[in-house]
C-alpha cells in the first residue's frame, strides 16, 4: 500500500495578493509582487511548485473565509457572511449544516490513522477546532488570542520583543507535532493558522531596523510591515527545514494561501498594500478577494503557473483526492485540483501562451459568488455582492443600485468598467447573481448602520465558548 501523503495548510492572516517577493507572480505582471517585502522561502516554495495567479477568497474578510475553507462550501451558502458571526437576529451566523463534514473529519473518516491538529487562529464561532475534527489544537482562538494572555498556564506566551506575533510560538508547537508523527509513523494533517499579518502591526527589532536602512519599493516602505513579513517567512522556512531534515518532503503537500486580501484600511502607510489591484480587504473588488496561493507536492512541476480561477473552498476536494478519501459530503462547492497539480496540461503553461486556452478544471455552475450583506460605518460602508464567470466579473452595489464589470484578462486593476459597453453580457451576469443569491436564501442585511450595535454584539458574544 502506498504512503499516504502528509498535508500541510499555512494559512496567513491579510496578506495581500502582491504582498509576496515572489518574482513575476503572475508571469505578464512585474507588479505582482513587492520589491521591498522579503520572503525567500516563500519563493523556494513557488520554485519547488506551482503558484496560482487568478486565487481567490471565499470573503473578503476572515471568519467566512476560514469556515468555508474547512467545508468547502461557499460562505454565500451557509450563510456565514459576517465577521463577528452574528446575524441581526443574534443568532450564531456560522453553524454548519448538519452532517457536512469538515477536511480533518473526511480524512480520519477515509484513512482513521491520520493524526490533525489546528495550530493558531481559529476565529470560526459557534464550533470549536475538535467539532471539527482536530486531535490537537489551540481551541477557539481569534484575533485577541495574539495578544499576551493574563493565564499563566496558557499554552501560547508572547514575548513581545523575541516573537511579538506568536509566529514562533505556533511554529514551535507545528515542528513538534510534525516529528511527533514522524516517530510515531503516523500520516498527519496540519493547519497551521498564522496571526500575522493582521494588525496591530507587531515585529522583531532586529527585522524592522533591517527594513528601516532598505531603499523604497515602487509601492511598499513601512519598515514594521516588511518585518512583520519577514518573521512569517522565516516561519516558513522552519517548517522547509523539518521536512527536509525529517525527510518528509516528498511525501508532504504544503498549501500556502491567505484568508482575504491585505488590509490595506487600517494603517495609512499600508494604502498602497494591495497594488496594482484595487481596494483590499473588506470588499469585493480584487484586492479584497485575490490571495497568494502556492502548493508543493508529489508529482507537481517545479516552478509551474496555472491561470485558471481557483477558490479555497476547493482545499476539501482537493485534500480528499490527494488522500484517496472516496466518501465526500454533500453539497460541496469546491472541487480538486488535483488535475492540474500532478499531471502537465495546458493550464501549468499559462505562461508561455498569450492566446486563452480552454479551461482544464470543469465546474457544475462556472462561477464564484461573493456576497457582503451588511454595512458597518469605518469597516465595510456599502452592502454588495459579486460574480465571476470565465473572464468577466461583475459587482452590484446593493445601496447604490449600480453595476460594474471587468474583463479581468486584461484589467486586473478593475480601471475601465464596461457594464454600458456590454449590456447584454452585464444584464445576463446580473441575473445570474441574483438568481443564486435566491437559491440559496441569501440574506441580504445582516448587521445594523449602527456602530454602537455593532460592538455590543461582538462584547456579548458568547460562542468562542462553544
Amino acid at each position: 500500500m502506498a504512503l499516504l501523503p502528509n498535508i500541510i495548510i499555512i494559512l496567513v492572516d491579510d496578506q495581500a495578493w502582491s504582498g509576496t517577493s515572489i518574482s513575476r507572480y503572475h508571469p505578464f505582471r512585474v507588479d505582482s509582487a513587492s520589491d521591498y517585502f522579503e520572503m525567500p522561502h516563500l519563493e523556494r516554495l513557488s520554485r519547488e511548485g506551482i503558484r496560482f495567479t487568478d486565487a481567490y477568497a471565499p470573503a473578503p474578510i476572515c471568519s467566512p473565509s476560514r469556515i468555508s475553507i474547512q467545508l468547502g462550501v461557499s460562505p454565500v451558502k451557509l450563510r456565514a457572511t459576517t465577521f463577528c458571526g452574528i446575524r441581526r437576529d443574534g443568532k450564531v451566523a456560522q453553524k454548519r449544516p448538519d452532517g457536512q463534514l469538515a477536511t480533518a473529519e473526511v480524512l480520519k473518516n477515509g484513512h482513521p490513522e491520520y493524526a490533525t491538529a489546528h495550530i493558531g487562529k481559529w476565529h470560526i464561532y459557534g464550533h470549536s477546532p475538535a467539532e471539527f475534527g482536530f486531535d490537537v489544537s489551540d481551541g477557539s482562538t481569534w484575533v485577541e488570542s495574539s495578544k499576551p494572555s493574563k493565564k499563566p498556564e496558557a499554552p501560547l506566551q508572547r514575548d513581545s520583543e523575541r516573537d511579538p506575533k506568536r509566529i514562533f510560538d505556533l511554529t514551535t508547537r507545528a515542528l513538534d507535532f510534525i516529528e511527533k508523527q514522524e516517530v510515531e509513523g503516523r500520516p498527519f494533517f496540519l493547519q497551521l493558522s498564522h496571526y500575522a499579518l493582521h494588525i496591530p502591526i507587531e515585529c522583531r527589532p532586529v527585522q524592522r531596523k533591517r527594513f528601516e536602512q532598505k531603499r523604497p519599493g515602487w509601492k511598499d516602505n513601512y519598515p514594521d510591515y516588511a518585518a512583520m513579513t519577514a518573521d512569517l517567512d522565516e516561519s516558513l522556512g522552519s517548517i522547509l527545514c523539518k521536512l527536509d531534515r525529517l525527510r518528509l518532503s516528498e511525501n508532504t503537500y504544503l498549501f500556502y494561501l491567505s484568508d482575504n486580501g491585505g488590509n490595506r484600511c487600517d494603517h495609512i502607510s499600508l494604502s498602497n498594500l494591495c497594488l496594482p489591484l484595487r481596494k483590499g480587504k473588506q470588499f469585493l473588488h480584487e484586492g479584497g478577494i485575490r490571495i497568494p496561493f502556492v502548493v508543493r507536492g508529489p508529482g507537481i512541476k517545479p516552478d509551474s503557473v496555472c491561470m485558471e480561477p481557483v477558490i479555497a473552498y476547493d482545499l476539501l476536494p482537493t485534500i480528499a483526492d490527494i488522500a484517496g478519501c472516496n466518501q465526500l459530503p454533500e453539497n460541496l462547492d469546491g472541487i480538486s485540483l488535483r488535475p492540474v497539480l500532478e499531471h502537465p496540461n495546458p493550464a501549468l503553461h499559462r505562461a508561455t501562451e498569450r492566446k486563452p486556452l480552454p479551461p482544464v478544471l470543469e465546474r457544475e455552475d462556472d462561477m464564484f459568488v461573493w456576497h457582503v450583506p451588511y454595512r458597518v460605518p469605518g469597516y465595510s460602508y456599502y452592502r454588495e455582492s459579486a460574480i465571476r464567470r470565465g473572464k468577466y466579473k461583475l459587482l452590484r452595489n446593493w445601496d447604490g443600485d449600480f453595476v460594474e464589470l471587468y474583463d479581468l484578462e486584461v484589467d486586473y486593476e478593475e480601471r475601465v468598467n464596461l457594464a454600458n459597453q456590454k449590456p447584454e453580457l452585464t444584464k445576463q451576469l446580473d441575473n445570474m447573481l441574483q438568481k443564486y443569491l435566491e437559491d440559496v436564501k441569501a440574506e441580504m442585511d445582516l448587521a445594523p448602520a449602527s456602530i454602537r450595535i455593532w460592538k455590543q454584539w461582538q462584547e456579548d458574544d458568547r460562542s468562542l465558548n462553544v
